[in-house]
């Protein structure tokens, strides 16, 4: 969920297990697709290279580790410290990741047991690659969430559109929130192509950017 990552709806956190951009509490950490909110920067190189997160048979925040708060200081997600105790799905941006990843949770409680994804937890001078691994214990009431850095990289130009002190217009732009691409003409693009073909460069104001999920990785999350 991508609770942590990327640029995302307002409230939302860092996907998949989100954000923390979408893939769970990082777009919030929840790799499971939680995104970093508008108010979260997701700007940083990580100097964590792992966090994780538990949450209980109501899906409720009851574990984080220093990972997950030296991420979210990192990226200036000021509200991590109120965050145990919320529900997981307060962080998940986008109606399409929330069902998906209360499915995919749904699914490794009731027998799955142990799932790993790779994910995206981009941010506007950064594109991390990222995997998260998500375990219920036995009995299935609690569920653990552990994500893992595998790459990052800095980019040749910070994008605004996944800076979320950018000024937006009226438009709205999706993108997914599992692995951060953008759909432009009915596309599924990287955010400096996406940039690119809408003549982004020299906007004062760019699109809002709103989640929904890329065919690929629906076909990948409905599999898990």
């Amino acid at each position: 969920m991508r609770a942590l990552c990327g640029a995302s709806d307002e409230g939302a956190l860092p996907t998949a297990v989100g954000s923390m951009r979408s893939t769970g509490i990082f777009d919030g950490l929840a790799a499971l697709g939680l995104s970093i909110s508008e108010e979260q920067g997701g700007g940083s190189p990580m100097s964590a290279e792992t966090l994780s997160y538990a949450i209980d048979e109501h899906d409720h925040l009851i574990r984080v580790d220093q990972g997950y708060y030296r991420f979210a200081e990192e990226n200036g997600w000021n509200e991590a410290a109120t965050s145990l105790g919320r529900s997981l799905w307060d962080y998940v941006a986008g109606h399409e990741m929330v069902k998906l990843q209360r499915l995919l949770v749904r699914r490794i409680r009731d027998g799955v047991g142990d799932v790993e994804l790779p994910f995206r937890c981009d941010g506007p001078e950064v594109r991390r690659e990222m995997d998260i691994r998500i375990v219920a214990r036995p009995g299935g009431r609690v569920v653990l969430f552990s994500a893992r850095l595998r790459a990052q990289e800095e980019r040749d130009l910070p994008q605004r559109l996944l800076d979320p002190a950018t000024p937006r217009s009226g438009e709205v732009l999706e993108m997914c929130g599992w692995c951060d691409r953008f759909k432009v003409d009915a596309e599924w693009i990287e955010v400096e192509e996406a940039a690119r073909r809408l003549g982004l460069f020299n906007r004062s104001e760019l699109p809002a950017v709103s989640h929904g999920i890329c065919p690929d990785c629906n076909e990948m999350l409905l599999a898990a």
